[in-house]
């Protein structure tokens, strides 16, 4: 009788263990989802400021935010975002131990979708963070069809040049730049 009643309650349960599994797959839900992510910002374009040659003892020589040799940094990025910009510079422009340059940098931006750099709002600290946006504010409320804008940082600078040997000076001037 053992014989027989064995293969019956295996039978039995495994019966009872698929009906109770039945519900649980009939009520599944399956989900699928997808992101895609598109790159915000890109750099577009850049120009170096260059103050071209400059002779011994000239005193102050300035680079102006519209002169043609100032520096340029265009970032395209979507609008109605902040951008945060950085800028580490050294006050001097060195030749070697004995033959440094004064500087004094500035930087300004341009952030309603124009290009004139006489519009820039000059930067009046190391860190700045401003809206991107058509009228340089962020907006109320967020339009799905966001477009991309472009927002330009100028960069120029005023140098003395006094009694300095002939040579190359250089610095390096560090610009970090983050969006939220």
């Amino acid at each position: 009788m053992q014989q027989k009643l064995f293969p019956f309650l295996t039978r039995l349960i495994c019966a009872l263990l698929l009906w109770i599994s039945i519900p649980q797959i009939t009520q599944a839900q399956f989900l699928r989802l997808q992101l895609v992510v598109e790159e915000e910002t890109g750099v577009v374009r850049g120009q170096r400021l260059d103050p071209g040659l400059i002779r011994p003892n000239a005193g102050w020589v300035e680079v102006g935010v519209t002169d043609e040799f100032a520096g340029r940094f265009s970032i395209s990025t979507q609008e109605n975002i902040n951008l945060g910009v950085t800028v580490n510079a050294p006050a001097e422009l060195v030749l070697d131990a004995g033959n440094s340059m004064p500087m004094n940098f500035y930087a300004a931006y341009l952030n309603d979708g124009t290009d004139n750099p006489a519009n820039a709002t000059p930067l009046e600290a190391d860190k700045t963070v401003f809206p991107i946006s058509d009228c340089g504010c962020l907006l109320e409320n967020m339009h799905p069809d966001r477009h991309q804008l472009i927002a330009h940082l100028f960069f120029y600078a005023d140098l003395y040049a006094g009694d300095i040997q002939p040579g190359i000076y250089h610095g390096e001037v560090q610009v970090s730049i983050e969006y939220f």
